[in-house]
């Protein structure tokens, strides 16, 4: 019987290979082994549950402190921690209770690139969603930070990134080779696009053991740039049944925006829209089991989000 795992473990993980577990990759092959998804009721994704993938989300009534995780260029996996400011009133996904009873703690959607740039270098990768792993600890008491309702502009499970392909990407899910292209809705109030790069390097990790030690060496890939192709700060989302509408006020290319109006902060208009269709599959890279995920059209184009995973 599966067992749900939950999101302490897949950030302990995270932290030993330095590469989020979710669409992990395995070396490049003309096989790979079908992912087989099946739909599944709505009502299976209980967001209770501590392998599905759900955000609360806090605004900082002070700024705050966080580290972003690199992988540096060139090396066996070396890794390196750069320090960044979040302002007051930024809002971020959390957590609470996972950890400890008295902070908040990442949730899986992430910070903008727009907040996170100036952490960023040319001789650094990413994580396999192209940004580095985000860490904070923030004491929970209101004069540093305060739960609010999800905004209207973030998705009600999964990390805010949306990739190309719908159903027919969930069935090459564990081929390498496959692209998507992502759009993603930050904690933060953005609307980024980054169009696919897969891009590969070389960890090395030694591991202690009560006979001395052993090493431990593979090749992991970065899906996308750090840098968004386009991106601009959502200054309006209205949500219409399972519709929700993000305006800007500049254009982000590559994500089926129509313009609405001839200026201002609601000139652009992308509509995001869930069709509320879980699907469970064979994901070989969410820790050698399997995951569940979530159809959506964005635009006109079909798109899908990881919502859930487990192991046995």
């Amino acid at each position: 019987m599966k067992k749900i795992i939950s999101i302490v473990s897949i950030i302990f993980l995270s932290l030993l290979v330095g590469v989020t577990m979710t669409n992990s990759v395995q070396t490049a092959s003309a096989d790979y082994l079908p992912s087989s998804p099946f739909r599944v009721k709505s009502r299976s994704i209980d967001p209770k549950d501590s392998g599905t993938f759900t955000n609360d989300y806090y605004r900082l009534t002070q700024k705050a402190k966080a580290t972003v995780t690199y992988t540096v260029k060139g090396t066996y996996g070396k890794q390196v921690k750069r320090t960044m400011t979040m302002p007051k009133g930024t809002i971020v996904a959390g957590k609470f209770g996972y950890v400890d009873k008295k902070h908040i703690y990442p949730g899986p959607a992430g910070l903008s690139y727009y907040l996170q740039r100036k952490t960023m270098s040319s001789h650094y990768y990413g994580l396999i969603n192209g940004q580095g792993r985000l860490s904070f600890k923030i004491a929970y008491t209101p004069s540093r930070i305060v739960r609010i309702k999800r905004p209207a502009y973030a998705m009600p499970f999964g990390n805010g990134i949306l990739l190309s392909g719908g159903l027919a990407a969930l069935k090459q899910i564990n081929n390498p080779d496959y692209q998507s292209n992502a759009v993603k809705i930050t904690s933060d109030g953005y609307l980024e696009y980054y169009p696919s790069n897969h891009q590969t390097y070389k960890w090395r990790y030694q591991q202690k053991t009560s006979g001395g030690s052993s090493i431990m060496t593979g090749t992991n890939r970065t899906n996308f740039d750090m840098r968004p192709q386009a991106y601009a700060k959502i200054n309006k989302a209205v949500k219409k049944g399972a519709t929700v509408y993000l305006y800007t006020n500049k254009k982000v290319d590559g994500t089926n925006q129509k313009q609405v109006k001839k200026s201002g902060a609601y000139k652009y208009r992308l509509a995001v829209r869930n069709l509320h269709t879980p699907y469970w599959m064979t994901n070989y890279g969410a820790n050698d089991d399997g995951s569940a995920a979530s159809l959506y059209m964005v635009g006109s184009k079909p798109y899908y989000t990881e919502i859930a995973q487990a192991f046995n």
